[in-house]
């Protein structure tokens, strides 16, 4: 039987997204990392999307499947530099619409790491009407 030990220290990058916003089971969330050698060049892709809800699916409340916090990781083996893309694209909108505050923001944490160090860690505000996106370069050899 295998089993990951977390205590061994992982190398290449991570990246985590985080947010305990009652808001954010309204959103999927698109996340990639395009690696990149030393002449800028893409030699590797990865990504995960998580996914709560067909797009317009309108739905009138948090399914109860979703937890009350959104964490995702995904990582990506070392390379010298990094470009992280973040979508966060609503589901639900039309039956929330009249009750959602029109200038308000809630925030998901960005954190990037490389074998073991955070080179990075922002929140992303994002919008309640049009949610975010983000592009990050990281560069390994800080």
């Amino acid at each position: 039987m295998e089993f990951e030990d977390k205590n061994i220290a992982f190398e290449g990058y991570k990246v985590e997204l985080y947010t305990a916003s009652e808001e954010h089971w309204r959103y999927n969330i698109g996340l990639s990392i395009s690696r990149r050698d030393e002449l800028d060049e893409q030699i590797g892709f990865v990504s995960h999307f998580d996914r709560v809800a067909a797009t317009v699916a309108n739905l009138a409340e948090r399914p109860i499947e979703v937890d009350d916090v959104r964490h995702i990781e995904l990582s990506a083996d070392d390379c010298p530099t990094i470009v992280v893309a973040v979508y966060v694209i609503a589901h639900t909108m039309s039956k929330v619409r009249r009750l959602l505050p029109q200038d308000k923001a809630f925030a998901m944490r960005v954190t990037v790491s490389h074998n073991g160090v955070v080179l990075y860690n922002e929140p992303l505000m994002v919008d309640l009407w049009g949610g975010a996106n983000a592009i990050i370069r990281v560069d390994g050899k800080r």
